[in-house]
This record gives structure tokens, sequence and C-alpha cells, in this order.
């Protein structure tokens, strides 16, 4: 007996709980998630952009030393460190009414603190190869890393076009 006036107490309770619950039961103020921020870094190759020099001609592959001052540029209201530089170069085949396209990239790990509002140059220097029946060519310039309010961003530089006319 005992028993049954126990539960007849419970129930009542558990389903007054459920009902509040399920009616939100107080003012409760959804979570938004906090929206992205204006870049962390821009990425440009300057006034006057690098020309890549022919070095020479290793079997089917054409060889350029490629030199760029990159300028980077951080928002001003959150400075940037950057941890890895990627640098892509894309080449363009068109053989018998075909085109192929064959893009190779390298990763390199970097430590680059940038102020907020802060602009530095970067001195880079790479040697790419292309095919040498390549008829176009481009290489890009990406850093990533993480803002000072801990955003991970990623930015990249125009695509540079490669004068392949050089090695001809």
């Amino acid at each position: 007996m005992r028993e049954a006036s126990v539960a007849q107490m419970i129930c009542p309770v558990m389903m007054a709980l459920v009902a509040l619950a399920g009616c939100g039961g107080g003012s409760a103020t959804p979570i938004a998630p906090t929206p992205p921020g204006p870049a962390a870094v821009s990425v440009s190759l300057g006034s006057s952009p690098p020309k890549p020099t022919f070095i020479n001609t290793s079997g089917t592959t054409w060889r350029f030393q490629l030199d760029a001052n990159i300028i980077l540029t951080a928002s001003p209201g959150s400075g940037a460190r950057i941890n890895q530089i990627t640098t892509t170069v894309t080449s363009r085949r068109d053989i018998q009414n075909f085109t192929t396209t064959v893009s190779a990239s390298l990763s390199t790990g970097a430590d680059i603190s940038i102020p907020p509002g802060g602009t530095m140059t970067y001195a880079h220097a790479q040697v790419i190869a292309v095919d040498s029946d390549s008829s176009s060519a481009s290489w890009s310039f990406t850093v990533s890393g993480i803002d000072s309010r801990g955003v991970t961003f990623t930015a990249a530089s125009p695509e540079l076009v490669l004068d392949l006319s050089t090695a001809r």
C-alpha cells in the first residue's frame, strides 16, 4: 500500500518537470556562433610582381628561379602568427585536343608574427619546375596560421602567370 502512494506522488512531479522542460520553463537565450571577423592577413605580390628567371632545361622540365617579396598585412583589429607557408605551381598542357592540368604544392613551417595593422615584407626564393611542353603555368603563395583572437586563417596571393616564352 505504501509503494502505491509513493508512486502516486512521484508520477505527477515527474510529469510536471517534463512539461516545464518541454515548454522552456524559463527564458533561455539561444547561443549564436561568433561570426567570422575580417581576414587576419592579406597577401600581395607588391607593386612590381616577381618575374621568374629561366635557369635551364633538365630532361623534359624547365626550371625557373623565382625571387619574390611577399607583402603580408594584418587586419587593424587583430595581429597574426603565420605558422605555414605553401607555394603552388600549376601547369597546363595541351596534347592532341586534350588539356591536362598538374599542380604541385610545397609547404613549410614558419614562425612569423605580425602586430595588429602591421605590414611586413617576406623575402621568398624558390626554384620551380614545369614540363617543357606546358602551354601555360602559374604560381601562388598561401599563408596560414592563427590570429590574436585564436581564429585560424588562410590567405593567398593572386596567381602569378609565368612567362614560359623565356624558356623557348
